[in-house]
């Protein structure tokens, strides 16, 4: 499983809260293809604008928009089934 970043929002732990939903999210995105992940976290994890995004991958900024939400979709299902108490 690939770690997540410190500064995912959300991501940190409050005291005596489990890592639970950090790991869901982390298997989760390590089952996306990896040009899906790339864009994903790029946009929402590093906060890059697409055309930046675009620039930095070689990548058109349309196909950039479409991989991000190819991504946001496909993790939307996979936890889809994940509850927090």
């Amino acid at each position: 499983m690939m770690p997540l970043p410190a500064d995912l929002p959300g991501g940190r732990a409050e005291p005596g809260e489990s890592l639970g939903w950090r790991e869901e999210i982390g298997r989760a995105l390590a089952r996306l293809r990896p040009h899906y992940r790339e864009a994903f976290l790029l946009r929402y994890v590093e906060e890059l604008e697409y055309e930046e995004i675009s620039r930095l991958t070689g990548v058109k900024e349309p196909a950039i928009r479409m991989r991000v939400k190819r991504a946001s979709d496909q993790l939307r299902e996979l936890l889809r089934d994940v509850h927090t108490d």
